[in-house]
């Protein structure tokens, strides 16, 4: 049986690279592996995998924040955790994760790495000298990848057009999601005139998501029939809840903590929006198509991979409330598109992103990296 480590940064929330993992481990072990992940932190994930029985190192002392003196003893530490696992493969995930991990790599003191790059959005959100160093460090630590992952093809390019890794080693593998029973009645999107449209999001409460943005469309079209579920958690709670009292839209938009129960507020909704500023493949809109969801979406990353304007949905510009406030409008005023929409938006989704595509290319790349001289 061959050993398989995950490695990422952050416990406490759960993006896409989290779930990522979270979804991929027990998978891999029904098909062979011996699968171990080690963590940064004590949050969530670390409950979720501890009770699917996936084997869970917690490092408390792997953050996110970078800090010199510490990350070097983290580095110290999570070399000898891998001495002593011995793994035949290390997946590593998320920047700081991923850091160490090819920084142990072309040290010589693992055997094989693959690094999985969720969007760049180190790279993509720095400023100034932050992003050169960023791109110069990234070209650096790519020599320890035996295979870099990319989760779109935007990413892709983006990946070949900086230079951060020679061709040969980048593969695009897209993001998947486990399907779902669709109860009979969210097969199809049936909305009526005359009352309120349900628009849900859910994303990380920090600056790459950008919420804002939302929030000003939503106030632009106040007195339309509509209200929001807005899912997540993080720095910029606080100032949303100030602007929602201030724009008097306290009984338009619902704020809820992060959820595990995503597929029943999806499925009790109507559109799906996201506003952000950074993404890689957001696997919250594969979850949407999955349900038969329309999405509205600011074209970032590879988004545009996944929704169609004019076909399962529409796309707009990061930062540009107005457009989306006439998307929604426009949706609001044509029930028949959203209907459209989340059919062509299911059909997209059986076809190219299931969890069992995703998963299956990438049990065949281990395989053949475990193999390979």
């Amino acid at each position: 049986m061959k050993r398989l480590v995950y490695v990422i940064t952050r416990s406490d929330c759960l993006g896409g690279a989290q779930n990522h993992i979270q979804m991929l481990s027990p998978w891999m072990i029904n098909n062979g592996f011996e699968v171990t992940v080690i963590v940064g932190g004590s949050g969530k994930l670390i409950n979720i995998l501890k009770d699917k029985n996936i084997e869970v190192i917690a490092m408390k002392n792997l953050i996110r924040k970078v800090s010199p003196l510490k990350d070097i003893a983290v580095f110290i530490e999570l070399a000898m955790k891998l001495k002593k696992l011995n793994p035949d493969i290390v997946s590593c995930h998320s920047f700081k994760a991923g850091a160490l991990i090819r920084m142990i790599s072309i040290l010589g003191l693992i055997k094989k790495c693959i690094f999985t790059a969720h969007g760049w959005s180190h790279i993509k959100t720095a400023q100034g000298i932050n992003k050169y160093l960023y791109i110069y460090l990234e070209k650096i630590l790519n020599n320890g990848c035996k295979r870099l992952i990319t989760v779109c093809h935007e990413d892709y390019k983006y990946c070949l057009t900086k230079g951060l890794a020679k061709k040969s080693i980048v593969e695009t593998i897209y993001n998947g999601v486990p399907d779902i029973i669709l109860p009979q009645q969210y097969k199809k999107r049936i909305y009526r005139k005359g009352v309120n449209l349900k628009l849900i999001t859910i994303s990380r409460l920090d600056e790459p998501k950008d919420p804002y943005t939302l929030l000003k469309a939503m106030n632009r079209i106040k007195d339309l029939n509509w209200d929001l579920t807005l899912i997540g958690n993080g720095n910029l709670l606080e100032g949303i809840k100030s602007f929602i009292k201030e724009a008097q839209l306290t009984t338009k938009i619902n704020l809820i903590d992060e959820n595990y129960e995503i597929e029943t507020y999806l499925q009790n909704s109507d559109v799906f929006i996201l506003s952000s500023k950074s993404e890689g493949f957001p696997r919250s809109i594969l979850e949407s198509m999955r349900s038969s969801l329309p999405v509205v979406a600011s074209n970032v990353g590879g988004i545009y991979e996944a929704v169609i304007p004019g076909v399962n949905g529409e796309l707009f510009e990061s930062g540009d409330d107005f457009k989306l406030a006439s998307e929604v409008k426009k949706l609001i005023e044509n029930p028949k598109l959203i209907e459209s929409y989340g059919k062509e938006g299911r059909l997209m989704y059986e076809s190219n992103f299931r969890f069992e595509i995703m998963s299956n290319k990438t049990k065949d790349l281990y395989k053949e990296i475990i193999e390979s001289n």
